[in-house]
């Protein structure tokens, strides 16, 4: 037990040594210490924006917003690299969030997956063919699936694959 303590305040110290900025005034971590800014935040009256270079190219790969009392209500991932944030995952509460990923960049969500507590409950899966894969899911695993016709169902929820949208509005690079 006391090794383990021991690394984690080894860990802790080395981090925050790397992390450590000169400049007071900013609000920017050089974790890899090549002089780019590795994690970023920008501070608002309704909570703070975290943003993270996740694999030091110079670019900003996961956005996340946090309230006030530093609870993550939203992130967009940049989980290709390819400088479009094609995840969006918002938090619902401790409990329950949602993932919406635009896999081929076209506007419309290509992925839905629902969690809760931090496991997989529901994920619905779109293709070119107007039809929709749903799943249901007991403890991470698929029990159920059915296949639909977009345009033929009525529980269909347009909102749903045009939330997408919001992810357009943070494609910023540093």
């Amino acid at each position: 037990m006391k090794y383990k303590s021991c690394l984690i305040f080894i860990a802790i110290i080395f981090l925050i040594g790397c992390c450590e900025s000169t400049d007071d005034s900013l609000n920017y971590f050089d974790i890899n210490q090549d002089g780019i800014e590795d994690i970023s935040y920008e501070y608002h009256d309704n909570g703070y924006y975290e943003m993270v270079d996740r694999n030091f190219d110079g670019n900003f790969d996961e956005f996340s917003f946090f309230n006030l009392k530093h609870i993550k209500k939203f992130s967009l991932l940049d989980n290709d690299y390819n400088g479009t944030k094609e995840t969006a995952e918002f938090i619902e509460s401790f409990t329950k969030s949602v993932q919406i990923i635009d896999r081929n960049g076209n506007g419309l969500i290509d992925v839905y997956v629902e969690f809760e507590n931090e496991l997989i409950s529901y994920s619905e899966k779109y293709n070119d063919n107007n039809l929709v894969e749903m799943f249901w899911y007991e403890l991470n695993h698929p029990f159920k699936r059915e296949v639909r016709s977009i345009k033929s169902e009525s529980y269909f929820n347009d909102e749903k694959r045009n939330i997408i949208d919001l992810l357009d509005s943070f494609q910023v690079k540093k």
